[in-house]
């Protein structure tokens, strides 16, 4: 039996009553449903979730994704990305250690970006009884509903560069972090056009879609017109009655939808605290 209870106002829900890992098929519509609506939602007390189930649930929600720096994957599952600041025995990273410390949406880069990221706790920081590493949320379809009629109107039909490979303000030195990309990684991600306004494919709704991560100019302004407007945006949708920040507890997943949404891994922690986090991904369709 789902029961959903709302965690924040513009979004984000808690659902108890389930166990992931047994979902029907009526199952995964009612979470689907939930998704939709909530935006983000939260299973707690999953810790028997294996990586098997975790990818078994990702492929049924959709067609799962292969993330361009595969060289951080599971070992053994390489649908499954890890984000962790840990170091293995021989001093290498075993995830993606900044666990992307902006405001971004999934892939948002790609020709077809993420639709649903699952998120499961593995491991997460600790200081004086306190659990640190935090994930903020903001809805992209309330800050798109909050616009002015005038600033929608502007809006309307222009697009913008989505770059992985151009780091932006907020990205400056996460090769250092990350390591620098081969010329494979380089040629699967090249700059993306999008609309800066998608229409979620299912829903309907309206939803800004640029990002301080990713997002380098809207196309077809004059360069400080766009840099004035992409500011504009970022900030609004920052605004705090848009978002929802998720303390993690043990045996979290935590599910959201993409189109929907933006998300900024809070970075209030160092080693020898340590924060492991497995990650799938269903692609989307192209945004319209």
């Amino acid at each position: 039996m789902f029961n959903i209870n709302r965690l924040g106002d513009a979004l984000g829900a808690e659902i108890t009553g389930i166990t992931l890992g047994d979902l029907d098929d009526t199952g995964i519509e009612t979470l689907k449903a939930a998704l939709f609506e909530h935006n983000v939602v939260c299973i707690r007390n999953q810790h028997d979730f294996t990586p098997d189930q975790h990818i078994a649930l990702t492929k049924r929600l959709g067609e799962i994704h292969e993330y361009v720096l595969n060289n951080y994957c599971l070992p053994n599952h390489p649908e499954i990305l890890v984000l962790s600041n840990e170091i293995d025995e021989q001093g290498r990273a075993i995830g993606v250690k900044d666990g992307a410390q902006y405001w971004h949406t999934d892939t948002s880069y790609e020709k077809r970006p993420l639709w649903f990221s699952i998120l499961r706790a593995i491991k997460l920081p600790e200081k004086d009884g306190t659990t640190l590493g935090d994930t903020l949320f903001a809805s992209t379809a309330a800050a798109y509903d909050a616009l002015s009629d005038d600033m929608k109107n502007k809006l309307e039909g222009l697009k913008n560069v989505h770059s992985y490979n151009t780091y932006t303000k907020v990205r400056q030195g996460r090769e250092k972090v990350r390591g620098k990309l081969t010329q494979e990684q380089i040629d699967k991600t090249p700059d993306r056009i999008q609309p800066v306004i998608r229409t979620h494919p299912a829903n309907g709704r309206k939803c800004l879609f640029v990002n301080e991560g990713y997002s380098i100019k809207i196309c077809d302004l004059p360069e400080g017109e766009s840099e004035d407007l992409l500011e504009e945006l970022f900030k609004h949708i920052k605004n705090p009655k848009f978002t929802y920040r998720h303390h993690w507890q043990p045996g979290d997943v935590l599910i959201w939808d993409n189109p929907q949404t933006q998300h900024c891994a809070i970075g209030d922690y160092d080693v020898p605290l340590t924060r492991t986090m497995y990650r799938t991904a269903t692609r989307g369709p192209v945004p319209i």
